[in-house]
């Protein structure tokens, strides 16, 4: 009679080590999942750890991360090893599940109507529903939304505009139980730049609190145009002289940057220190106010920096449900 073989669960597992200061010996295990890596060709090439992936799993005990190909690690301590390998549920570091249930609800992969959107923040009393950028707005008013109706304030709070505390920096923003900020952009996913913040601010802000997420937030894009005779700007100017009889601009006001619809399909999130921000972030020239003084010096960031995993912690990439 043949024996029955055991349930035999194979992994494909790293091992890091390194002395620390106390010259105690860390050692720190990766979990290359076999579900993506064994799918593809050349695993050799595509299975990479990088140093930030380290770094987030000895600061957090767990990290879990899809890299650009679509390959998933799992970073561990040696104190989360054991645990890791008995139980079922894969482990998760508090705020990369947070932007998960957060993106499972978010607009993803559906166009978004600029009047439709405008419309809704009014209605919501969002206090930046009337502005031309209306795409980063309405992501801006989804998280706010999200973490105070989820009572998630006392981790990540939107902290821009009219909702800051006393002491807030002018970000979006602020993770206060691990005591750093970070800024959300949304950005048309053709472009190869997005506006980053004021340059002396962000400098401030990363010599003071070491780390910083930029959340980006990538979209689709039909902008405005003579051919549907600028319909999402005409609409917009209607709703807010409706509202507020006194509004000064022209009818022709923002036609020719106005966004007619916008498609969300991904988001990454990009961490900075004061070593790595000068790779990532370079000095976009705004030119000068309408009484010519110049403008704050702002930063620009790189999207490149998007496909390197040197710099994403996090990522998400809309697939369309069968």
């Amino acid at each position: 009679m043949k024996k029955k073989c055991p349930n035999v669960d194979v992994r494909y597992i790293g091992i890091y080590h390194y002395e620390g200061e106390d010259h105690s010996e860390n050692i720190i295990f990766i979990d290359f999942h076999k579900d993506t890596y064994l799918q593809k060709k050349g695993h050799n090439s595509s299975a990479h750890v990088y140093i930030n992936d380290l770094y987030q799993g000895m600061k957090y005990g767990t990290f879990t991360k899809k890299d650009k190909f679509g390959n998933t690690i799992t970073v561990l301590t040696q104190n989360e090893f054991y645990n890791y390998l008995t139980s079922e549920r894969l482990p998760t570091t508090s705020l990369f599940d947070l932007f998960r249930q957060f993106n499972n609800d978010f607009a993803f992969g559906r166009w978004l109507k600029a009047i439709d959107t405008i419309k809704e923040m009014y209605k919501n009393e969002w206090s930046q529903w009337r502005k031309g950028e209306w795409a980063g707005m309405f992501l801006e008013y989804k998280f706010d939304k999200f973490t105070t109706d989820n009572h998630l304030t006392n981790q990540m709070r939107y902290v821009g505009n009219s909702l800051k505390r006393d002491g807030d920096l002018d970000f979006d923003i602020r993770f206060d139980e691990d005591d750093f900020y970070g800024d959300l952009k949304a950005s048309t996913i053709s472009q190869k730049e997005a506006p980053g913040n004021d340059k002396k601010n962000f400098v401030e802000c990363i010599s003071r609190y070491k780390k910083f997420w930029y959340v980006i937030y990538e979209h689709e894009t039909i902008k405005d145009s003579p051919e549907n005779n600028y319909e999402a700007a005409h609409a917009r100017l209607q709703l807010i002289k409706k509202i507020d009889p006194k509004y000064k601009k022209g009818e022709h006001s923002y036609e020719s940057k106005m966004k007619a619809k916008v498609k969300f399909v991904k988001m990454s999130i990009i961490e900075l220190n004061h070593i790595n921000y000068k790779d990532v972030l370079s000095d976009f020239h705004q030119g000068h106010q309408p009484d010519g003084s110049p403008r704050a010096p702002k930063f620009k960031i790189n999207k490149r920096t998007l496909n390197n995993d040197n710099y994403v912690i996090f990522r998400y990439t809309y697939a369309k449900k069968s």
